[in-house]
Formats: C-alpha cells, structure tokens, sequence
C-alpha cells in the first residue's frame, strides 16, 4: 500500500498489458479496489482482510512509487 496514504486511492494498476487507476477503496472483511482502466472499463480487486486472498487478485500488478524501499519505481505483484 502506498506509504503516504491509508488507502490505495490513485495508485496505478497493471493487469496484462492494461493499465489504469485506483478510484475506489472500500475496506471491510474484504478489501475491494476499484480500477479505471484508460479504455474506460472497469475491474475490482478483492483482498482478503482475514485468510488467504482469492487467486483472481494474482493477475493484477501495482506501481510502487515514492517509496524508501528496494522496490521503488517497481511493479509488484498482490
């Protein structure tokens, strides 16, 4: 998750060679991102906030940026 914020609102996503944005962040026993890809559809990303995450999340990748970590200006994989 990005450092500088509780939430992953604005982060950039890759799934393939799609790219797009987080716009919601919804945060409950599951964590549900919201993504705008830029051909304007939409995907969500659940996460398991208790057990294992279901596999659907392995086929999307984020951008870490701004961090002090090895991994800056890095795709990571959920």
């Amino acid at each position: 998750m990005p450092e500088t914020e509780n939430n992953w609102i604005g982060t950039k996503i890759r799934k393939g060679n799609k790219y797009g944005v987080v716009i919601e962040d919804s945060n409950g026993v599951f964590r549900v991102l919201t993504v705008l890809f830029e051909d304007k559809t939409k995907e969500e990303i659940w996460m398991a906030n208790i057990g294992p995450d279901p596999e659907s999340v392995h086929e999307f990748e984020w951008f870490c940026e701004n961090s002090v970590s090895s991994i800056n200006n890095t795709w990571v994989k959920f």
